[in-house]
């Protein structure tokens, strides 16, 4: 290579293969919202229109698919034990599109208060609260797992 062609390959503009050999690495170990690979690619340095090109091309070809990112995230906390206004505002953070995360939300082949009752279940056991103050703290238990105030009251009772 000659001095003209070094100069131009800057390490801080990597080119529009390098961008494209980065984002397969990334996607060959998970999904990716749209937004989160393109950001992942920025921070590595790689130029807005680099990255754009090269996810809009991984679009294209099907590589990367916000619908399959939400599918794959959904059941793999649905796994964890998290409830749905969780999984739907990390979504959100990711960047899928309102429509796609309703759609994903809609269809997926879950049962909320299920879920609810296992969780619960798992942490305190078979039994009832016996104070408001447990009540409180079972409550804000499922809370923070991301079910919604609605589930929560349908499935906990509070005995005294």
């Amino acid at each position: 290579m000659n001095e003209k062609q070094t100069d131009s390959m800057e390490p801080e503009d990597p080119g529009e293969s390098d961008c494209r050999r980065q984002a397969l690495k990334y996607l060959a170990r998970r999904e990716y919202s749209v937004f989160e690979l393109s950001r992942k690619l920025r921070k590595k340095g790689h130029t807005p229109a680099h990255c754009d090109r090269v996810v809009e091309d991984l679009v294209r070809e099907n590589l990367l698919s916000d619908r399959r990112f939400a599918e794959t995230y959904l059941y793999a906390k649905i796994r964890k034990g998290l409830g749905p206004v969780r999984i739907r505002h990390a979504l959100d953070e990711a960047g899928v599109d309102k429509d796609v995360i309703d759609d994903v939300m809609n269809n997926a082949d879950v049962q909320w208060t299920e879920q609810l009752r296992t969780q619960l279940v798992k942490k305190y056991g078979d039994t009832a609260p016996g104070t408001y103050k447990e009540w409180v703290k079972r409550a804000r238990y499922l809370n923070n797992r991301g079910f919604s105030s609605e589930q929560i009251q349908a499935v906990l009772e509070f005995t005294n």
